[in-house]
Parts: C-alpha cells; structure tokens; sequence
C-alpha cells in the first residue's frame, strides 16, 4: 500500500508540472566539446554551420534567440550572421548580422542575443561567425571531430568551401544557436 500512495504522489507532481517541463531541444548544434582552434592564415573569414532541412523541420516556430561560439583570440573585427535557406554548398540571404567586436572573451564561449528574434519556418540556415584577422592566429573553437555534414562551413578567398577540403581536419566549428518557443 506504501508503493502505491508513492506512486500516486509522484504521478501528481509530475501531472501538476504541465508546462513547466524543460525544453529539450532548445539547441542548434552540430559540433561536441571545444578541442582546439585552427591556425587561420591573415585574411576575412566566414566558420558557419549550415543547419538541414532534416534538422530544421522540427524547429517550426521555434526562436532563435542566441548565438554561441568558442572565441579563443579576438580579432580585429567580428560579426554574427544568420543566413537563410540556401544549400549546403553556399547560403541564402541574410537574415540577421551584429558587429559585436567588442567586448569579447578570449580563450571562452561568448554569447550574443539577437537584437531581434528570428521565428524559425522549417527551412534551412545557416549560423555564421565572420572575421578579419590581421595575421596568422587561432580564432574561432572546433570540436576533435568526427565532421557532421554542414559543421565545418568556410568562407575564404572568396568562395564557400569546407575546412576539410582546405585543411584535410575532420572537425566541426564551435558554432550554435539556442532557441526558445514563441
């Protein structure tokens, strides 16, 4: 008879919580633990991560609210950008950017909030840190791998491409959006 008054008390406190329960996929995420951090030679860089179709029709009317990188040197200049449904190969149009330049934390996760919320339709994006860096340096956080398909996107010389295809590194940028219900 005890089990059962426990069994009875805690189908109460879970049926009273209803929509307190905590979001579980609050995350746009591709990549695992921050490992290291490539050695970019000078130039403007885009590291982004491109977020499929498969990924993304689960997110309808979801928010995108943040924007999360692993910084380990601050560059000269540094934007977040969100791009809409393009390809894996390349982009679509842009749907968001800040200049956050300052005010960034070395060797650590950095954080930004979107100025204006992004409602998620079901279509891809792309989530993108751009940078101009004024000599050789590590810059932007990787994960030790194993790539998923979309997690390394770069931007350099003036093309899209892979990091693996320009380095031969297996990685995925630390790159990730958090979201919120509407």
């Amino acid at each position: 008879m005890r089990y059962l008054g426990l069994l009875l008390c805690l189908s109460l406190a879970l049926a009273s919580c209803g929509d307190d329960l905590p979001i579980l996929d609050n995350k746009l995420q591709l990549d695992g633990p921050n490992d290291r951090s490539p050695i970019l030679n000078a130039g403007n860089y885009e590291a982004a991560v491109y977020f499929s179709p498969s990924i993304m029709e689960s997110k309808v009317d979801r928010q995108l609210r943040e924007i999360d990188f692993y910084l380990y040197n601050a560059p000269p200049t540094l934007e977040v950008v969100v791009y809409g449904e393009g390809s894996v190969v390349r982009p679509g149009n842009e749907l968001y950017k800040a200049d956050i330049s300052s005010n960034l934390r070395e060797n650590n996760w950095n954080t930004h909030v979107l100025s204006q919320p992004l409602t998620l339709d079901g279509n891809p994006i792309w989530i993108s840190v751009k940078f101009t860096s004024d000599e050789a340096v590590q810059i932007i956080g990787c994960d030790a791998g194993p790539n998923v398909n979309g997690g390394d996107r770069l931007f350099n010389n003036g093309d899209w491409t892979t990091f693996e295809a320009l380095s031969g590194e297996n990685i995925n940028w630390n790159v990730r959006g958090d979201l919120v219900p509407q």
